[in-house]
């Protein structure tokens, strides 16, 4: 069986289409996308990953947590799907993948939007302070009930605008249960910005 099946992807659109991929952030999926989806695909053929540890793609190995093997995956999705050349979305952590991918396969992408990504922390102490902090979350999703969790993590002053409308901060809320608590804390040991 290829690596690549234990990742979850959608297509949207025609394949004669303009290839778009979009790559969500940390307890989002590739759903998270779909209300901008409905609008785009008309023009664009669009890929959506639910990347390891989040929505469907659950059952997937240690390894392929770490930045290089997930965009090597990813890679074997568009190779799959025949898209010589595509554009790239990505939010958050999908933005650090998204940054990876461009420095690293360059000559598959034509264009990417890059939203609230960081290419890493400067410092070695940085990292092993964000490494300890990422390494105390993940125990904490492990341990708690995953709602608790979720609702906790909302409670950070950035999220709070997301709050002014309270049917779509519910969406989102429910949007994010479908995921394993242990996938999420996969995803933070070894894709979280320490890590990088």
């Amino acid at each position: 069986m290829s690596e690549y099946k234990s990742i979850h992807y959608e297509t949207h659109g025609d394949k004669k289409n303009p290839a778009v991929l979009f790559l969500h952030g940390f307890m989002g999926n590739g759903g998270s996308w779909n209300e901008i989806i409905e609008s785009l695909q008309k023009n664009y053929h669009c890929i959506t990953i639910d990347l390891p540890g989040h929505g469907q793609s659950l059952n997937v190995e240690e390894s392929h947590f770490k930045m290089p093997e997930c965009a090597k995956l990813i890679i074997k999705i568009i190779d799959k799907l025949k898209i010589d050349k595509f554009n790239l979305i990505g939010y958050s952590m999908g933005a650090r993948l998204g940054l990876f991918l461009a420095l690293n396969y360059p000559d598959y992408i034509n264009k990417a939007v890059l939203e609230s990504g960081s290419p890493g922390l400067k410092t070695e102490s940085e990292r092993h302070e964000r490494q300890k902090s990422d390494g105390l979350l993940a125990l904490e999703l492990e341990k708690a009930p995953l709602a608790e969790f979720v609702n906790k993590w909302y409670e950070q002053p950035l999220f709070k605008p997301l709050k002014k409308n309270k049917k779509r901060f519910q969406e989102l809320l429910e949007n994010r249960l479908v995921n394993a608590p242990r996938g999420l804390a996969g995803s933070l040991r070894f894709m979280g910005i320490s890590a990088q």
